[in-house]
């Protein structure tokens, strides 16, 4: 199974061809097929490299912030408006879902997943979408 083309419009996806494997953007696990489709374009050293960037700057932003875990939020913005989208700090323990971080929770070994998991800060907008604190600021 793959995930639904990026434009609609290469006429070699499923999406495009309309075969049975079609997966459409209300599917709850569209970005974690993405990132599994993103890994085929990367080596397994560029995404643990990629991956050591991201810890340095979600940690260097939890420590700005005096984030400490979901009970102690430290400073964070409780409310981030981007765009026309309000995204709220949750206390839930959710997984990203940028296709980057999406990627790191399928290469990271469990522990290390689960440990970054329920430490980061998550950020949950009204459409149920979920981002991290670094994810939410690149956007």
């Amino acid at each position: 199974m793959v995930a639904e083309c990026f434009s609609g419009e290469c006429g070699f996806c499923d999406c495009c061809t309309k075969t049975n494997h079609y997966i459409s953007n209300t599917d709850p696990n569209e970005s974690r097929l993405r990132a599994e489709d993103m890994t085929k374009f990367f080596k397994k050293e560029e995404i643990q490299t990629e991956f050591e960037t991201y810890h340095k700057s979600i940690t260097n932003k939890m420590k700005s912030y005096q984030y400490i875990d979901k009970s102690e939020q430290g400073f964070c913005p409780q409310k981030v408006k981007i765009d026309n989208s309000d995204f709220i700090l949750t206390d839930k323990t959710k997984k990203c879902d940028s296709t980057l971080c999406q990627m790191f929770h399928l290469h990271l070994h469990e522990n290390i997943a689960k440990k970054l998991l329920t430490n980061i800060p998550i950020y949950k907008s009204v459409a149920d979408k979920h981002f991290c604190l670094t994810c939410i600021h690149r956007a």
